[in-house]
């Protein structure tokens, strides 16, 4: 692999997708490799290997995209695609890669293409559309919370290649005006690729069988460099009694983080949050209630009783690879798909947003602190544990772009 050239581009709209590509990236330092990074300028403390070229490009806002995730819109409009498919032009036209991967780019299938370098495609394996591509679970709608209706369940397989279509029209779109053929679902696009990388564990995936350019590398983990401090005291805090770790991320939303903190506190559980600066802590939360802007997740997950997360993978993952069961609270498709299949496995357990003011949410904390899920979360970690995301990944390249 010596003197190749590697361009990765991510999606600055959340944290997670920019950390796991930027963790790839960085297994490759020392591997013979130029390294090359595209992405908006968000996220800066993240970017701290001075080895890794940096290239600027643009992103919808934060903002702007989890409110289309969470109220059902379209995530992207055509001429979104089109000029993020120009910009990655440029970029790929002054590098001159030997492959390109992309991590939540869906505007790399045209860029890519038009280029003529290798599409990698990282992503996570409940997206394939033959895991998701029939059937999906009730979305979840901040402005109209259909999971409170049994009906919804009953009428999603008619739903949901209605939602598949309008979701993929602006990938088709952009398409069309490079003259490129349309797909015919909207997932071939978004989890498409010359090569596809799952982020996941094939064991938490029994079953599925990937095709020949489908490949597990496993979890890609991430770690905030800032917070040692908090977490050594939170960790000598949770020796005496256990807490449960309340990690709703970047797509959590404040309002649903103080009702989660304040219904578990009233039930008499110690609570710890991340994602919190010290100045938008809220005045009312006793001194019981440890919180912290970042902390080390995986050593305050593995000392908890229970980790509650938005259902989303990064927390998700990083919970149940300490072993320690998860309750997802989802805010959008994505954090709905994960945290299902997490449930399937019995691994933890799901609450929609406006279910945690009702007596179920109570019952199922109750359930998983005395045991509910500690033991396929356990199993979990076992399978997570044997797989090195580094040294599959290498072993991809190596077969499929050497």
């Amino acid at each position: 692999m010596s003197g190749k050239r590697a361009l990765f581009f991510a999606e600055a709209v959340t944290l997670a997708h920019v950390v796991r590509s930027y963790q790839l990236a960085r297994s490759l330092l020392g591997e013979g490799y130029e390294v090359h990074f595209a992405v908006a300028p968000r996220f800066r403390f993240v970017y701290n290997e001075p080895e890794i070229r940096m290239h600027w490009i643009s992103s919808k806002s934060g903002e702007t995209f989890l409110d289309n995730v969470e109220t059902g819109r379209r995530l992207y409009r055509a001429h979104e695609l089109i000029g993020y498919a120009r910009e990655e032009l440029e970029v790929i036209e002054a590098v001159q890669p030997d492959w390109v991967l992309g991590d939540f780019r869906h505007s790399l299938s045209i860029s890519a293409k038009l280029a003529g370098v290798p599409y990698l495609n990282l992503i996570n394996t409940y997206w394939s559309p033959r895991y998701a591509g029939k059937r999906l679970p009730v979305p979840e709608l901040r402005q109209f919370p259909l999971s409170r209706f049994a009906m919804s369940e009953i009428l999603m397989p008619v739903l949901t290649p209605i939602i598949f279509k309008a979701q993929g029209q602006p990938l088709n779109e952009a398409r069309r005006h490079f003259n490129l053929e349309p797909f015919d679902h909207c997932l071939h696009g978004w989890a498409g690729g010359d090569q596809t990388i799952f982020c996941d564990v094939p064991e938490c995936f029994d079953g599925y069988e990937p095709a020949a350019n489908e490949h597990f590398i496993g979890h890609v983990t991430w770690e905030p460099s800032l917070g040692a401090d908090q977490t050594e005291r939170w960790l000598e805090a949770m020796t005496r009694e256990p807490h449960i770790y309340v990690a709703l991320g970047s797509s959590g939303g404040r309002g649903l983080r103080d009702r989660v903190v304040e219904r578990v506190l009233g039930a008499g559980y110690p609570v710890c949050v991340s994602g919190v600066p010290d100045r938008e802590r809220p005045s009312h939360w006793p001194d019981r209630v440890l919180s912290a802007e970042f902390v080390s997740g995986s050593a305050v997950a593995a000392a908890a009783g229970l980790v509650i997360t938005n259902g989303g993978s990064p927390t998700t993952y990083q919970a149940l690879d300490t072993g320690t069961p998860v309750i997802g609270i989802p805010a959008n498709m994505d954090q709905v798909l994960c945290i299902h299949h997490v449930a399937k496995l019995n691994a933890g357990r799901v609450i929609r947003p406006w279910e945690v003011q009702k007596p179920r949410f109570l019952r199922t904390v109750e359930e998983v602190m005395e045991g509910a899920c500690r033991a396929q979360a356990q199993r979990w970690a076992a399978w997570s544990k044997g797989m090195s995301y580094r040294s599959r990944f290498l072993e991809v390249l190596d077969k499929t772009v050497r």
